[in-house]
């Protein structure tokens, strides 16, 4: 009642006042946890904790847990540079992607027009239909007041990217319009990720592990992986979605930053056929 009162008093709504209690947080290194006392004066500051794993590493493992669930931080597991360090994970699948762009731009593949149906694998599929969820997955960030789905979303779209690469080859010159297709794939799940990391606060992002450093554009061109989820998700309506479903509907957006391209999703009612 206090603090609604301040609200109203300062000339704002105080139902539009939510306060949100977090759960205390636990460190650890490894399975030992680290001993901390208020009486003793034995205490580890947040400023403490940037300083050894970092500021961006930091968010992301505070992000990913709900408000009202006690997070342990491993301060060892947020400085290893393996699978098991979901940051490091989420890193290592754009710096992958970053590294197939590259090699593609110097192989002298630039095309940006592609045959949506020739993604036919199962983990192809699957990669896109994760990507599309991505505007649902912030409705519920906003109503739920849940950030920590972002995180969750980012792993998940990293580990589908990971099974997508170790099962289909991306760069085959014996197959030039799947190679230019599965570009197409990989640059719209590079921009996807970076959607989210940057709700997240991560301002820039590049292949660059344990430190989000900025990366602009893509090899394919700033329309390729535009036209490659609009494209994909008009071929995937026809396989999977039901008439008079909601499919996606894509746009370019350019951030103040300028360079930087985005994606934009919208789901739109189509007609059967359309």
């Amino acid at each position: 009642p206090r603090m609604k009162a301040a609200v109203a008093a300062m000339g704002y709504d105080p139902e539009k006042l939510v306060l949100l209690i977090y759960q205390l947080v636990r460190l650890w290194r490894g399975t030992e946890p680290v001993r901390m006392s208020t009486r003793a004066g034995d205490i580890i500051t947040l400023r403490e904790v940037l300083d050894e794993v970092g500021v961006d590493v930091a968010r992301f493992f505070f992000l990913m847990r709900s408000h009202d669930t006690a997070l342990d931080f491993d301060l060892e597991l947020a400085k290893k540079r393996s699978d098991d360090n979901p940051v490091y994970y989420v890193q290592y699948a754009h710096a992958r992607i970053c590294s197939i762009l590259r090699k593609a731009e110097e192989q002298g593949t630039k095309s940006r027009d592609f045959d949506p149906a020739l993604l036919t694998d199962p983990t192809e599929t699957a990669l896109v239909l994760r990507m599309l969820e991505l505007p649902d997955e912030v409705e519920r960030v906003v109503a739920e007041f849940a950030p920590h789905r972002l995180t969750g979303y980012c792993q998940d779209l990293a580990r589908l990217f990971h099974l997508f690469y170790d099962r289909c080859r991306v760069l085959d010159p014996e197959a030039v319009e799947l190679t230019t297709a599965r570009l197409a794939l990989c640059d719209a799940c590079r921009i996807t990720l970076r959607n989210a990391l940057d709700l997240m606060g991560f301002d820039e992002f590049e292949g660059k592990m344990i430190g989000l450093v900025g990366v602009s554009g893509g090899a394919l061109g700033a329309s390729g992986p535009i036209s490659a989820l609009r494209s994909v998700g008009r071929a995937l309506h026809a396989w999977v979605v039901p008439e008079q479903a909601s499919v996606p509907h894509v746009d370019e957006v350019f951030d103040e930053r300028g360079g930087s391209h985005f994606v934009n999703l919208t789901f739109q009612k189509q007609a059967n056929g359309s």
